[in-house]
């Protein structure tokens, strides 16, 4: 949403140029949706569809030196450890805004946030893929405030996913998701609510796939009392259903439910 910087006094927007940065100015002049609102300076950005920072920085496509008012806008993948981060020195932050569409971030602690994580020069607004073994228990109305526009999410991890995943996703969530992959265990399988999961699997797309990882055999899932099995049906084609399907990648086999068009 545009913030009315333009109707500050014309010598603090001046100023606020002359102290800026490339990538502030230009954070700047999207923030106001008007780009002559840092005079005298309109900043221009060279548009890159080289990997930047795919598993790390790539220093062949980075200047060894910057003009000052070079700004480079990088929209392909943004993929980062840890241990990456320590690689965004200010020449970095100030010259290259990140504005990717996927996103990969692995090797954080749970005790950090997700906005703790993304250096101050990467935007999340425009991510519609997320990779990442780090999410707080606590962390689903930061995940979907920082990534309005999420539809796929892998959460890459063995660790348990928070049992109240399906009201935590449908209450924060800004649109309906495309895919949504974790693991989970056997017994907190067994615990979902039926009729929770129906819910949430009809606000999600037409195409959704929640892709559920476990040690799980089909006779498990068969056996379980929450009559997960009598309100979806197997698919035994080839491809993808063009329903709303679940996957269940066992420790044996693999097993694709749908939920039935009428349904």
């Amino acid at each position: 949403m545009p913030y009315p910087i333009n109707k500050l006094p014309y010598g603090l927007r001046r100023r606020l140029a002359e102290l800026a940065t490339p990538v502030e100015r230009y954070q700047l002049q999207v923030a106001a949706g008007d780009a002559s609102i840092c005079p005298p300076k309109l900043q221009q950005a060279r548009h890159t569809l080289n990997d930047i920072c795919n598993d790390g920085l790539n220093y062949y496509y980075i200047p060894e030196s910057w003009n000052e008012d070079d700004l480079v806008l990088c929209t392909e993948i943004f993929y980062v450890h840890l241990s990456d981060l320590q690689e965004f020195t200010p020449e970095i932050t100030g010259h290259i805004l990140f504005e990717p569409q996927k996103m990969v971030l692995r090797r954080f602690s749970e005790t950090t946030t997700l906005s703790e994580v993304l250096p101050s020069n990467v935007s999340s607004q425009n991510v519609s893929f997320l990779k990442t073994d780090n999410l707080r228990y606590d962390g689903f109305a930061e995940l979907f405030a920082l990534f309005p526009r999420l539809g796929c999410f892998i959460y890459e991890s063995t660790k348990t996913f928070p049992s109240t995943w399906m009201s935590d996703i449908l209450k924060h969530q800004k649109q309906g998701l495309s895919d949504l992959r974790f693991f989970c265990p056997l017994d907190q399988l067994k615990n979902w609510d039926i009729d929770e999961l129906m819910l949430f699997l009809k606000a999600q797309k037409p195409n959704f796939c929640l892709s559920i990882y476990n040690d799980a055999t089909y006779d498990d899932m068969r056996t379980s009392k929450n009559g997960l099995l009598q309100r979806l049906r197997i698919w035994n084609q080839q491809g993808e259903p063009p329903y709303r399907h679940v996957h269940f990648w066992g420790l044996i086999r693999h097993f694709v439910f749908y939920v039935p068009p009428a349904n």
